[in-house]
C-alpha cells in the first residue's frame, strides 16, 4: 500500500511541475493542425461513394462543409483519391478529394468553389 502512495506522490509531482504545452491553432481529431477552409457541421446522413470503376461503398457522412465531409466507411480497404459522394437524403452530389484516409473514416476535399 506504502509503494502504491509513493508511486501516486511521485506521479502528482511529475504533473505539478510539468510545463503548460502550446499551440498556435487548432488541432483536428486526426492530430494534426486543422486546415479546413470552412466551419463543419455535426450530422449522421447516410451517403454513398462512388468510385472511378463505378463500384459504391456505403458510408455516413459524420461532420460536412460547403468545402469538405469527414465519413465513415465499412471495411478497411483503400479508397482511390477521387470520389463522387452522394447524398440521397438531400439529392446533392459532390465530387471530391480524398485528402486523409485511416481504418474507419476518410476526409473529403470538395473539389471545385464552395457551394
Amino acid at each position: 500500500m506504502a509503494k502504491d502512495k509513493d508511486r501516486l506522490s511521485q506521479r502528482l509531482s511529475a504533473i505539478k511541475t510539468a510545463s503548460a504545452v502550446q499551440f498556435d491553432g487548432p488541432i483536428g481529431s486526426r492530430g494534426s493542425r486543422d486546415k479546413r477552409g470552412a466551419a463543419r457541421q455535426s450530422v449522421f446522413r447516410f451517403a454513398r461513394l462512388i468510385l472511378p470503376d463505378r463500384s459504391i461503398v456505403k458510408c455516413v457522412i459524420k461532420d460536412i462543409s460547403s468545402t469538405g465531409a469527414r465519413v465513415a466507411i465499412e471495411g478497411n480497404f483503400t479508397i482511390p483519391p477521387h470520389v463522387v459522394l452522394k447524398i440521397d437524403q438531400i439529392g446533392t452530389t459532390k465530387e471530391a478529394d480524398v485528402i486523409w484516409q485511416d481504418e474507419t473514416e476518410i476526409g473529403l476535399n470538395f473539389a471545385g468553389p464552395p457551394a
